[in-house]
């Protein structure tokens, strides 16, 4: 999927979640909280 971006300037990260965003272990952030911090880390940096 990256490679049909077509962009030169990629990042990508990988955070611990449920195939549909939950937590692994009760008690753990959401992937869904993790995906959403990591999006917000990256478009600070680029802002």
């Amino acid at each position: 999927m990256i490679d049909a971006l077509g962009a030169d300037d990629l990042s990508t990260s990988t955070v611990r979640g449920l195939h549909f965003g939950g937590p692994v272990t009760e008690g753990e952030p959401t992937g869904n909280e993790l995906a959403a911090a990591e999006i917000t880390d990256l478009a600070g940096e680029t802002v």
